[in-house]
Parts: structure tokens; sequence; C-alpha cells
């Protein structure tokens, strides 16, 4: 059962145009430093399956999202949602992210699709979810957007890296601008902040640990077990340490 449906996944994923080379660079990106990702292997009567671990994941209807975002990545996240949509419109899928952030368009091409879809999509925060990994984690389904405790979101302005002639850099500069307020409009939306919060809030870097993101929106909740102390309360006394005992040390070091 579990091979018939990676089979199906990547018939489907085919069908949407997406080739082989592409499934099987997704693939090498979720391993990280090349150690092959663990498989599993599950006995059932008169059968026996050998899954690597993420496939077996999809199984649950769980879409990972690790690594920077770009054309690959986007076309196997979108194939996968769209796939698990297919096979049952009722059931949520869970998308666990943990990205850098990267190419804006593609990013939107997987909150599109998020959005467009029956299934609600549940997020998750599994380490960082920075630039444009703020958005994807924002965007899940309302009520359904989680954070592991120590996780973070960082926030900024989108950047664009333009060179060229001179009349082409002012055309780079101002799609840049109208991504840059698209996506201040979506984390608006997203978090149900005003836009002008969040315009404040982006203008540099902003990291927000887990309590932080509860706070203004970003996500819902923490996946934390009780008893075991949030990271919000951990963090209680830094300002203190960082401008009583830290600045006076670098202030004081000898820097010859």
């Amino acid at each position: 059962m579990e091979q018939k449906l990676i089979n199906e996944f990547n018939r489907f994923a085919l069908s949407k145009g997406i080739s082989s080379s592409k499934m099987d660079y997704y693939m090498k990106r979720l391993n990280v430093s090349n150690i092959h990702a663990p498989n599993i292997i599950e006995e059932r009567q008169l059968n026996i399956s050998v899954l690597d671990i993420f496939s077996r994941m999809m199984m649950d209807r769980i879409v990972t999202i690790v690594g920077a975002i770009d054309e690959n990545m986007s076309a196997i996240v979108q194939a996968q949602l769209l796939f698990l949509n297919s096979l049952d419109k009722t059931k949520d899928i869970t998308c666990q992210i943990n990205t850098p952030g990267g190419s804006v368009i593609h990013g939107l091409g997987i909150v599109d699709i998020m959005e467009s879809i029956e299934c609600d999509v549940s997020t998750q925060n599994m380490g960082i979810c920075a630039s444009m990994g703020s958005v994807l984690v924002s965007s899940g389904s309302k009520g359904k957007r989680y954070t592991l405790n120590s996780a973070q979101i960082m926030v900024h302005q989108a950047s664009s890296g333009a060179q060229g002639h001179v009349r082409d850099n002012s055309i780079s500069h101002y799609q840049t601008e109208k991504f840059n307020y698209l996506l201040m409009r979506k984390l608006a939306e997203n978090s149900g902040q005003t836009f002008e919060t969040i315009i404040e809030l982006a203008d540099r870097d902003r990291w927000l640990d887990s309590d932080e993101s509860v706070k203004l929106g970003f996500v819902d909740d923490i996946l934390i077990k009780e008893g075991v102390i949030p990271v919000g309360e951990l963090m209680k006394g830094f300002d203190d340490y960082y401008n009583n005992i830290i600045m006076p040390r670098l202030r004081n070091q000898d820097i010859r």
C-alpha cells in the first residue's frame, strides 16, 4: 500500500510536468550534508515495505519544506499538496517548515496552492521561518499554525540584488518594491496586525521567538508539553544581562 501511494504520487507529479530530475534534486536537498534520509521498514501481513522517512511522512499527510525556497522545491511541494488534496479533501495536510527563505515568487506559488485547495493546511515552524518562510508559516489555516518552543521567525524587507543597466535596475527596484508591498500586506492579513505595524516591524531584520510569534499573530500556538519552560520565560532578564554585562565588556575591550 505504501509503495503504491508513492508510485501514484510520482505519476501525479509527472502528469503536472515535474521531471524525474527535479524529484531527485529535491530529495537530495532533504538529505542534509549528503547523509541519506533513514529508511523505515514496515511489516504487515504478507507485505514488507521500505521507504525513506520523508515518503513515509507524506503518507501521514505531512509535507516537509526544508532549505532555501526555489523553483524545484516549489514544484514538488505544490505537487504534494495537490496530490494529497486529490486523495482526501476532508483531512488536514501538515506542512513542517524550516527555511531561511528564498525566492519570493516561488514561495508565493506554494502559498497560492495552500489557499486554493479544499484541505486545511496546518503549518509548523520546525526551527526557522525567515523572510519568505515567515509568509509560508503564517499562511496556514487559522487556528492550525504552530511553532516549536525554540523556533524563530524572522521578518524583513524584500531584497533583489539587481545588476545590469541603470534603467533595468530601476525596473528591478520597482518590481522589488511591489513584491515588498505584497509581502507586507500578506503578513498583515495573516497576523491581524495593521499594515503600518508590519512595515515598521520589518524595516530591518526582526527576530521573533516563539512567544513573540504567537503574540504578534504569525502562529497560533506553541508545540510544547506540560512542564517544559517556554523560551519566553527563559529569556526574561536578557536585556539587563546584555546592557549591564555584555555591553560594558565590549566598551572596555582593548581593540588595538
